[in-house]
């Protein structure tokens, strides 16, 4: 136990060389496009712009881009990159096994990665909020205060699957099955009024830590509020 929290104190040390090198690995994925990594958040709202027209074809609501789906698929899109990286980090990092690194540089690298992905999606839920009128300087605390609630969530995924999905390879099938279940069980496109089997709803949002800050987001966004029962489990 001692060595782990000495490799890991080790390893934030050296917090330049990792985020550095997550913001390099964001630019080769982009490499040699005039937005740069801007496509990744571009990507994300085109796929909320779509899951807009969805909602609005299964429930009728007014075709176009729907405020609380385009946030809802935000916060989906954030946690799940924190998902998925956690699947990988060990995988995709192995090439650092003989670098002399703390093994947490490890783990810190893709989270360093999708911590700044979290960053560019928290400034464009500022945008939606200057867009609807509710923008205020509470509300831009609020937004990135639960982005990075978000991000130590994704770091704690990180070292509790990480391990496991390197010795386990199934687990890397299983993350990303959840993943998907998880997107059409957290209330992006659907709403918890429009379920007839109220007990049913009840049952999968108390088990899907994703609605919970798909609900606060939504709160921040539309009314500049947090309502600390969510944090609770209420």
């Amino acid at each position: 136990m001692k060595e782990t929290i000495r490799d890991l104190f080790a390893g934030t040390k050296l917090w330049s060389v990792w985020f550095r090198l997550a913001y390099r690995e964001l630019q080769l994925s982009v490499k040699r496009t005039v937005l740069g990594p801007l496509w990744l958040i571009i990507h994300r709202l085109f796929i909320a712009v779509a899951f807009s027209f969805l909602g609005a074809i299964l429930f009728g609501s007014t075709a176009g881009l729907n405020i609380d789906i385009l946030v809802g698929f935000m916060v989906f899109a954030v946690m799940n990159g924190y998902l998925q990286s956690a699947n990988s980090a060990l995988i995709s990092t192995a090439s650092f096994a003989d670098s002399g690194l703390p093994v947490s540089v490890r783990f810190l690298k893709p989270w360093a990665k999708e911590f700044q992905l979290s960053l560019l999606s928290a400034g464009v839920l500022s945008i939606v909020s200057i867009s609807i009128g509710t923008f205020s300087v509470k509300t831009f605390l609020f937004i990135f205060a639960v982005t990075i609630v978000i991000s130590l969530w994704g770091l704690g995924l990180m070292f509790a699957i990480a391990p496991a999905a390197l010795r386990f390879r199934d687990v890397a099938q299983i993350v990303t099955f959840a993943s998907t279940v998880l997107m059409f069980l957290s209330p992006i496109f659907w709403k918890i009024e429009d379920i007839k089997n109220k007990e049913l709803a009840d049952i999968i949002l108390s088990y899907n830590p994703i609605a919970d800050f798909i609900f606060i987001f939504r709160e921040v966004i539309n009314n500049e509020t947090v309502n600390t029962a969510y944090f609770r489990g209420g």
